[in-house]
């Protein structure tokens, strides 16, 4: 073989290999495209949840929460609750319906949040009912739906759990000293 052939042979081979480095890196840079759209994608979905919590102010009751934390308005949302939340939660509280009225809310804006009471939180906790429930969302975003989430809630979990509510004694003793100093400059 002339050393004109073996230079093209090599150049060749060099060339080829040019070629299947750069068809990987096209593959890559596609691949990064697609994980960055995604992402894009992703964040601008709406993130509803809904969950069983102690009422903020007075941990004596439990709240059925739903909320919209995304940035953007979630449409057509479907919520599923299995099994369904015992009627006789509310009767601690004189109730006869507890939780929403609906499973289904045409849209739910960014931030809304809303609260429905459940009863006690020793009754519900000390009930013979279930108390595992699964939790299932549907709902449409701006780039239509988005993947269905399920997730279980679990009563059991605040069973010697401590109540607390928001303040204390200290801080009481504060604001009626606050209250007493600005009564005594009038």
């Amino acid at each position: 073989m002339s050393t004109e052939t073996t230079v093209a042979v090599i150049a060749a081979a060099i060339a080829l290999l040019s070629m299947g480095a750069a068809f990987w890196q096209a593959n890559q840079a596609r691949r990064q495209t697609d994980l960055q759209l995604r992402a894009l994608h992703d964040a601008a979905q709406p993130y509803v949840w809904v969950d069983i919590r102690p009422d903020e102010r007075d941990a004596s009751f439990f709240h059925l929460i739903l909320k919209n934390e995304g940035p953007t308005v979630a449409e057509n949302v479907h919520i599923t609750i299995d099994p369904p939340l015992p009627p006789s939660w509310g009767e601690s509280i004189g109730k006869d319906a507890i939780g929403p009225r609906q499973q289904h809310f045409s849209a739910i804006p960014p931030g809304r949040q809303m609260f429905w009471q459940l009863g006690l939180s020793h009754a519900i906790v000390a009930a013979d009912t279930a108390k595992k429930f699964t939790v299932t969302i549907n709902a449409d975003g701006p780039y239509g739906p988005i993947s269905p989430y399920t997730y279980q809630l679990d009563i059991d979990q605040y069973t010697h759990n401590h109540k607390y509510a928001p303040g204390s004694l200290s801080g009481i003793t504060q604001a009626i000293e606050k209250l007493a100093t600005a009564v005594e400059k009038k």
